[in-house]
C-alpha cells in the first residue's frame, strides 16, 4: 500500500504547511536570490561580481541535479530496499507521513549541497587557498569522510549510505579534474 500513515490529529496539517513553505520558497527563489545579490553584490569588486554571476547558473543547476538524483534515484531505491526488509508476515507497511517527509527533505537538501562540491573545489582553488596536489593528497581522507557523512545523513542501512557516498566521491573526482584543467590552463597562459 503506497499510502502513508497519519498518526497525529494535526500531522497532515503541518505536512501541508511544510509543502506550502517549500513551494513558496521554490517559486520565490528568483526574488530571494535577487535580494541576496543586491545586498552582497554591492560589497564585491567588479571582478568578483563577474565570477559570482558566471558561477550562479552552474550552482543552481548542480543543486537541481542533486535534488533530482535524490528524488528519482536515491529515495525510491532506498524505500524499495527498506520495504523489502520488512517481514510482512509479522509487520505491516505503515510509514508515518512526518517521518517520510523528514527523510525525503534531509536527503534532497543534503544532495543539493553535495552536488555543489566541484564548484566549491574550483572556487577554493581559484582563490589560491588549495592547490591540485593538496586535493590529490587528501583524496583517501575525503572518500572516508564521504562514507562517514553518508552514514550520518541516511537511514541506518548500507544501501542508502553507498548511494549517497558514491556520487559524492564521483563529484570530488570531477572537481579534481576541473581543478587540474584549470591549473594546466593557468600554466599555459
Amino acid at each position: 500500500d503506497p499510502r502513508l500513515s497519519v498518526l497525529a490529529p494535526v500531522e497532515h496539517i503541518f505536512f501541508d504547511l511544510k509543502i506550502a513553505f517549500l513551494g513558496a520558497l521554490a517559486f520565490g527563489l528568483p526574488v530571494l536570490l535577487w535580494q541576496v545579490w543586491s545586498f552582497i553584490g554591492t560589497g564585491l569588486f567588479p571582478k568578483e561580481r563577474k565570477v559570482v554571476i558566471r558561477i550562479l547558473p552552474f550552482s543552481l543547476a548542480s543543486a537541481a541535479a542533486g535534488i533530482g538524483f535524490g528524488y528519482f534515484v536515491l529515495i525510491p531505491t532506498v524505500l524499495r530496499f527498506l520495504y523489502g526488509m520488512v517481514d510482512t508476515t509479522l509487520l505491516i507497511h505503515a510509514y508515518r507521513l512526518s517521518d517520510y517527509f523528514s527523510m525525503f527533505f534531509l536527503l534532497t537538501v543534503a544532495l543539493a549541497v553535495i552536488f555543489q562540491l566541484p564548484l566549491i573545489m574550483v572556487g577554493v582553488h581559484a582563490t589560491g587557498l588549495v592547490q591540485e596536489k593538496t586535493f590529490r593528497h587528501y583524496r583517501r581522507h575525503f572518500i572516508l569522510g564521504a562514507f562517514v557523512l553518508s552514514a550520518l545523513l541516511t537511514p541506518p542501512e548500507p544501501l542508502s549510505q553507498v548511494l549517497m557516498a558514491l556520487p559524492t566521491v564521483i563529484l570530488y573526482e570531477l572537481g579534481l579534474l576541473m581543478v587540474a584543467l584549470r591549473e594546466r590552463r593557468n600554466l599555459e597562459a
